[in-house]
Order: structure tokens, then sequence, then C-alpha cells
């Protein structure tokens, strides 16, 4: 076994998923190559990391019977489905600690009472989104059902309601970024730019991923991703954490074409590199209030 084949079987060992014949085989190989067991030990500590912020992300007080159901839809959708590597394990595990935000978000807010008057108003959800979620799918019930407010008394509750919304997405804007730097914003444009690389084209040559590993390992992206991340709020962590498991598979996994097509899917379906650029955008639309 040499450090090519540590490289393609890197997240199977990381996630325990190998042969043990095949494992004592890369251990080996690790106890005598300095660079490989620093790769390994830099995908493991990435992947606690994720896993850590994962469940630091799932509300405490859920059932087992709620926790299932999100996870049935994330995670292990596609059980019976064979995949390339444990990268996508990561993505879903970070796709279910969101989902379960969310969901939990709307469970929680919807049995707190709304605040009234001018009063200070005091956000116990984490996220303005589920906010927004919650009120349009009221505004489509509603509409559904034919009961439907009209005249001026509609106009003035749409508008205090739009109002309290705004007021709250600043807010929390506001919190999100005040510990992001202009680094920070500059490292999620640099990845941005990299996904979209990753993402262009019919077909990814060897020359362009060549480029692209040159780009990420040049400019030390998965270091300062994974710094950034630690600065953003729970639910924006996702989208960083997702775009770290992509660098780690394109700086140390395999270049077969099945592997990278998979790769890329995945950042296409999920947006990825919007994500990361939307995170910067709102860092400097901030600076600019």
């Amino acid at each position: 076994m040499d450090c090519t084949d540590i490289k393609a079987l890197l997240s199977g060992l990381v996630d325990d998923e190998v042969p043990v014949e095949t494992r004592h085989d890369a251990e080996r190989h690790l106890a005598g190559c300095d660079a490989c067991r620093g790769i390994l030990d830099e995908a493991e500590t990435l992947n606690h990391l994720v896993a850590r912020d994962a469940e630091a992300m799932m509300p405490d007080g859920l059932s087992p019977e709620f926790i299932g159901a999100v996870m049935g839809r994330t995670v292990f959708a596609n059980r019976g489905r064979t995949t390339a590597g444990g990268w996508v394990n990561w993505l879903g595990w970070l796709a279910a600690a969101a989902a379960l935000g969310l969901a939990a978000s709307l469970w929680f807010s919807d049995r707190a009472p709304a605040p009234r008057g001018n009063g200070d108003v005091v956000i116990n959800t984490p996220a303005p989104v589920p906010n927004q979620v919650q009120t349009a799918t009221y505004l489509k019930s509603t509409v559904d059902e034919g009961a439907i407010v009209g005249g001026d008394e509609a106009t003035a509750v749409a508008d205090a309601s739009n109002a309290n919304e705004s007021d709250d997405i600043t807010a929390a804007a506001l919190r999100s970024a005040s510990s992001v730097t202009r680094g920070d914003a500059e490292t999620f444009d640099a990845v941005a730019l990299v996904l979209e690389m990753l993402d262009g084209g019919e077909q990814l040559s060897e020359s362009r991923l060549a480029e692209i590993r040159q780009i990420a390992s040049y400019d030390e992206l998965l270091p300062r991703l994974a710094a950034a991340r630690q600065r953003l709020a729970p639910l924006d962590r996702v989208s960083a954490g997702a775009a770290e498991a992509v660098l780690v598979q394109i700086l140390y996994g395999p270049a077969e074409a099945p592997e990278l097509q998979e790769l890329r899917d995945a950042v296409r379906e999920s947006d990825m590199a919007d994500l990361l650029r939307g995170l910067s955008d709102r860092w400097y639309s901030i600076q600019a209030m």
C-alpha cells in the first residue's frame, strides 16, 4: 500500500468503513509516512468538528420519533444507495442538523406567544428563516381556505408583519456577522470561486482538476474556511462545513470520473457556491449599513 492508496481510502479510514485487513495494511504504511499520517489526522479533525457542529445545532427536548422522521428524509433517505466516499455522509449529517434546527424552530415558535406592542422583543428562535417560513405557510393556508381579510385592515396587518420580520432579520444578521472578519468574507468568495470552477463545463479534465487543487492548496482555503466557520452563526456553519468536506475531497480524494461527477452533482444541487458567496455578500452589506 502506498500514498495513492491512502488518499483513495481516506474517507473509509476516517469513517472506519474499510475491511480489517485493509486497515492493517494502511496502518503499516502510516507508521512510516508522516505525510499520509498528517493528511489522515487533518481529515479526522475536520470530521470531528463537523460532527460537533451538527450535534450542537440539534435542540434539546426533541422526541426520538421527531428526530427519526427528519433523519429519514435527509441522512438515511438513500440508505440503499452505494456512495463513493465518506464525504457524502458528512454532507448528509450537516443537512440533517440544519433540517432538525429548522423543524425544531418551527415546532417551538408555533407554540410561543407572538410579541405585541412597541416594547423590547426577545427573539427565542435561532434564526429568522423559520419565522418567514411559518408566515408564508400561514398566508398560503389562509388563501387556500378562502379566509382572506380585505381592505385597509389587511394592508395594515401585512405592513406590521413585514416590519417586524425585517427588524428580526436585520438583528439576526448583525449578530451573526459581528465576529466575522473581512478576511473571512474574502475566504468565502475564494471558496465559492473554486466551487464554481469545479462545477463549470460539461466534463472536468485532469488539467482543470490540477488547477483547482493548486489554487485550493496555495491559498490554504481548507484551514482558512475551517477557522472562518467557527465565527459563523450555527445555521450558517452548515454551508461552510459542507464546503469543507468538498475541499477535502478535492485535495485528498480520488480523481476517478465517477467520484468527481458525484461530487460535482452534490455541489450543483445544493447551490453551494451561491451559499458561500451569500455569506460574503451579507458581511459587505452589513458593513455598508
